[in-house]
């Protein structure tokens, strides 16, 4: 094996150690797939209302794009705001060990 491969488990000297994946619940990746599922769904509809929808679907059309829009910034939105609040909490816990 050479050991300037990739695959190595090792870290470069002076490189720091890589940290490990963190470790998803059943329930958050069903979650996950759930909500890939639904945006599939959402930009499938999309696609057949643009093409096969008459002027009557106009209004259909322009609610869809909306909520392909909307929906995957709420989302992303949520995630930071976890995010945020997850390394709140580390920060906060940090100090009260001190």
């Amino acid at each position: 094996m050479d050991p300037n491969s990739s695959t190595s488990k090792t870290p470069a000297p002076g490189m720091p150690a890589p940290k490990p994946a963190p470790k998803h619940s059943p329930l958050a990746r069903g979650a996950a797939l759930v909500l890939v599922i639904l945006l599939l769904a959402l930009f499938a509809a999309t696609l057949i209302v643009g093409v096969f929808g008459g002027p009557e679907q106009a209004s259909t059309l322009h609610a869809l794009i909306f909520a392909d829009v909307v929906v995957p910034v709420v989302i992303y939105a949520y995630l930071l705001f976890v995010k945020q609040m997850k390394r709140k909490n580390n920060e906060t816990d940090e100090e009260t060990t001190k």
